[in-house]
């Protein structure tokens, strides 16, 4: 901000200046003119902290955590970080599987909580599974016969599972695409695979919101959707409040279906799904795990599979510049199909568990657990690098007070002098 000051001869007109500078009133006015230019470039409510959306180039580092005491080797199995207490919850694997762990990167230890309940019953086709942050709860709807569309919650605190029984529910599926909207305050699912044995890549393509306040699925009726499919990578992305869907396996038919490698925006408070059509992206796959970076704003992915075999590649996705990134980080873990991943904040780390090591019906299950790092010089502040409005008017109130408190007490001690 400039001051203009008056010249007499040549030189500050020092004693009207000083008197005008000094006054409590006019102080009082400059910290009025800071807040108010605080909210002049505040618009949509926060003020941007050197927000840099576009991710780099950087390959980013994967590590073998070698933690102690690991869940037994297991693909399929579904994976949520539990923000209040820093850990990710594990739930089951494939062939019946029904063991709960944790994982707290803090020590890099699994522990089985022999959670009470009784669990959720194991099955064959995997559920979906997230957290809702606000009611501090992970939530898994899709279980297996002869209770293939239930509604669980798991309670860390308590160490409990609960049926929720919600008085009406999507139908049976496995493999189903969710993410928890922070937001909305909804858990949403999309499409998923036929749970009749017999027909296990049939699959739909309607959406879903789940609301655990009220315990009400809803269903949500989009205009247009993507094909029908399972095993899509999908995740929400909080700095966009919208959920990014890619690939799957699409349009099945009893044992076949047709890996897809397109990408898909949902916003819940629209209700749109939107193709969008980035100038490079991932190839063709299904069962990849995925996971949403906030303090890097990008959306990690690793490996999966085609028609052939599985892969090790990672990719990472940016809404706001609607690219796909090939990243060559070195070692990787090894190719994989099916594996659970979530993201730490605190350590922002993207942390992959277990999976399948071979494709088709022949299934190489692993328990190895691997973190990725994109950004490591990441700013340790919001995740997505944004100060609150609140915050902003906060400092500067502060800053003004400060200002009117200093010009009060040296217009208290200068000296009086007679003039206009």
């Amino acid at each position: 901000m400039f001051v203009m000051v008056g010249m007499v001869h040549g030189r500050p007109e020092r004693s009207r200046v000083a008197r005008w500078a000094l006054r409590p009133w006019t102080a009082a006015g400059v910290s009025i003119y800071l807040i108010v230019g605080a909210l002049a470039v505040a618009p949509t409510g926060t003020v941007g902290a050197e927000v840099v959306h576009g991710l780099g180039t950087t390959a980013g580092v994967w590590q073998n955590a070698t933690p102690t005491g690991s869940p037994s080797s297991r693909y399929a199995p579904v994976m949520a970080y539990q923000v209040a207490s820093e850990r990710l919850i594990l739930f089951s694997g494939e062939s019946h599987m029904n063991d709960t762990w944790s994982y707290d990167p803090n020590v890099n230890q699994w522990t089985n909580l022999d959670a009470t309940g009784p669990p959720p019953p194991g099955y064959m086709g995997a559920p979906a599974m997230a957290y809702d942050n606000r009611a501090d709860r992970v939530v898994l709807f899709g279980v297996d016969w002869p209770s293939p569309n239930e509604t669980w919650a798991f309670n860390p605190g308590a160490n409990v599972w609960t049926n929720l029984w919600p008085p009406g529910s999507p139908s049976a599926r496995h493999d189903a695409g969710i993410a928890y909207d922070n937001l909305a305050d909804r858990i949403l699912i999309f499409g998923g695979g036929d749970i009749a044995p017999q027909h296990p890549y049939s699959s739909s393509n309607d959406t879903w919101s789940y609301s655990y306040v009220s315990n009400t699925w809803t269903h949500l009726h989009p205009a247009k959707s993507p094909d029908r499919r399972l095993g899509s990578a999908m995740v929400y992305d909080s700095a966009a409040d919208r959920v990014i869907l890619f690939g799957g396996c699409a349009n099945g038919i009893d044992f076949t279906c047709i890996p897809m490698n397109d990408t898909w925006i949902y916003h819940y408070a629209s209700n749109e799904w939107t193709r969008v059509t980035p100038p490079a992206a991932p190839s063709p796959r299904s069962f990849a795990a995925a996971a949403y970076d906030s303090r890097d704003d990008g959306v990690i992915l690793f490996g999966g599979a085609d028609v052939q075999s599985v892969l090790n590649d990672t990719w990472t996705y940016s809404f706001f510049e609607n690219r796909w990134t090939k990243r060559t980080p070195a070692p990787s873990p090894p190719a994989r199909r099916l594996g659970a991943m979530g993201y730490d904040p605190v350590r922002n780390q993207a942390i992959l568990f277990g999976g399948s090591l071979a494709t088709g019906f022949t299934f190489m299950p692993t328990n190895d657990t691997w973190t990725y790092t994109l950004s490591a010089s990441a700013a340790s502040g919001a995740p997505t690098g944004q100060l609150g409005l609140a915050t902003v008017l906060g400092l500067t109130a502060i800053a003004g007070l400060a200002v009117a408190s200093v010009a009060w007490i040296l217009w208290r001690k200068a000296p009086r002098t007679k003039g206009p």
